[in-house]
């Protein structure tokens, strides 16, 4: 369905339709756009909005509509006045339409507080309420690069939006303004010299699908490039071994990047965006992680139960914290006063620093977001990102050819 057939069917239910039609188009074209989330409307009157944006979603990704109302008795900043009858009228309006919208039948701060699901789009769109209340209410529900659209009387600066936001698009013929949630994410590579236009090849890929994502690379080589946002110079290497440096440099790095890290391997490539990895480590846990498809890469100082995985780390989501910065010390300790032990490998220690240390919320994503693809694979859902060295283009092309589950190898499905 096209906008101007969606039109045909929300003319009718608004009051003014050629003061509406710029704003009821952008909130569409915003539906159409939602990804990672759910969709929710605050305020429902008679179900217009939720009706555009239902279509919006079914004509995009298809996310869930939910419109948020009391049905209590108010009157709002135009004069319209509410009333209990209004909730028959919207459920009318939502049948004739024959869309998929569900009605949480409540106050919209108190839903606030018992919300679970994470929101893609949000629609403040009633006018008792300031875009501040609503902020503070909803907004940590809201996923990274998603939208809270809100409308106003008249045009304002945006200064009155916490720091964490920024304008994402104005429409003042409508008098809807649109706010992207911009969560302090970095991606993170750390490589030496020759590594650096790998991680180029790694960082573009990035950038096409999530360009608001920091991109910093850290090197104690001298190094220059265009691929990232930032370059920062490291300490000279101490070690012998690689990653008993690296791990110390993660440190160094953590300390200089904001709330949400992304550590990434130079041979890496993205598919598609990812802002669900950034939610993962934002409301769930410290660290996300995809399991090591060897299983254990190196031996251990100590014996762990087999059944306790090793991760890789070639993709890892971190919360850039206390916590998670002692974690990284603590592995560094670990690798470098045992290097007889686990050689140059930093996955083996970081397995056995898990295993010892349960202050730390470990996840484990899906090798969808981690596809170490030349060792072959076995994926559901589409791959998102590869890890490895070849011919991403190849790669990429047969991976995702076939849906469902299926296994991979070798630019073959097997």
């Amino acid at each position: 369905m096209s906008w101007e057939d969606a039109w045909k069917i929300l003319e009718p239910l608004s009051d003014w339709p050629e003061i509406r039609r710029h704003k009821i188009r952008t909130l569409y074209e915003l539906a159409t756009e939602a990804q990672g989330g759910c969709i929710v409307e605050l305020g429902a009157y008679h179900g217009l909005g939720a009706i555009n944006l239902a279509l919006g979603a079914r004509d995009g990704s298809g996310p869930k509509v939910y419109t948020v109302d009391d049905f209590l008795a108010r009157t709002a900043h135009a004069g319209q006045t509410y009333v209990p009858e209004n909730k028959a009228q919207f459920l009318k309006n939502i049948l004739d339409a024959g869309v998929d919208v569900t009605l949480v039948n409540a106050d919209i701060f108190q839903a606030a507080d018992t919300w679970t699901e994470p929101i893609a789009l949000l629609v403040g769109d009633t006018g008792d309420h300031s875009p501040d209340q609503f902020f503070q209410a909803w907004g940590r529900h809201i996923v990274p690069g998603g939208v809270f659209a809100h409308k106003m009387e008249e045009p304002r600066p945006f200064n009155f939006m916490p720091a964490d936001w920024r304008r994402w698009r104005e429409v003042p013929a409508g008098l809807v303004y649109s706010i992207k949630k911009n969560l302090n994410c970095a991606a993170l590579w750390i490589v030496t010299e020759e590594f650096v236009r790998e991680a180029e090849i790694s960082a573009a890929s990035l950038a096409r699908f999530m360009p608001d994502v920091q991109r910093c690379l850290f090197s104690p080589d001298q190094v220059a490039s265009d691929a990232f946002t930032r370059i920062v110079r490291l300490s000279p290497r101490e070690s012998s071994a690689w990653y008993a440096d690296c791990c110390r440099y993660v440190v160094e790095a953590l300390e200089q990047l904001p709330e949400l890290v992304l550590y990434l391997d130079s041979d890496t490539y993205f598919m598609a965006p990812v802002p669900e990895l950034f939610e993962m480590a934002n409301y769930y846990c410290d660290l996300a992680m995809c399991h090591a498809p060897g299983r254990r890469t190196a031996a251990t100082v100590e014996k762990i139960p087999e059944c306790f995985p090793e991760w890789n780390i070639g993709v890892m989501v971190m919360r850039n914290c206390d916590l998670v910065q002692r974690l990284w010390r603590k592995l560094h300790a670990q690798l470098a006063g045992h290097l007889d032990v686990y050689k140059d490998n930093d996955q083996a220690p970081f397995r056995e620093v898990l295993w010892r240390d349960r202050s730390v919320r470990v996840a484990t994503i899906t090798p969808e977001y981690n596809c170490r693809f030349p060792f072959g694979c076995f994926v559901t859902d589409p791959v998102k990102i590869l890890h490895g060295r070849g011919n991403y283009a190849a790669v990429a092309e047969s991976i995702n050819s076939k849906e469902y589950m299926r296994l991979w190898r070798d630019c073959m499905m097997l």
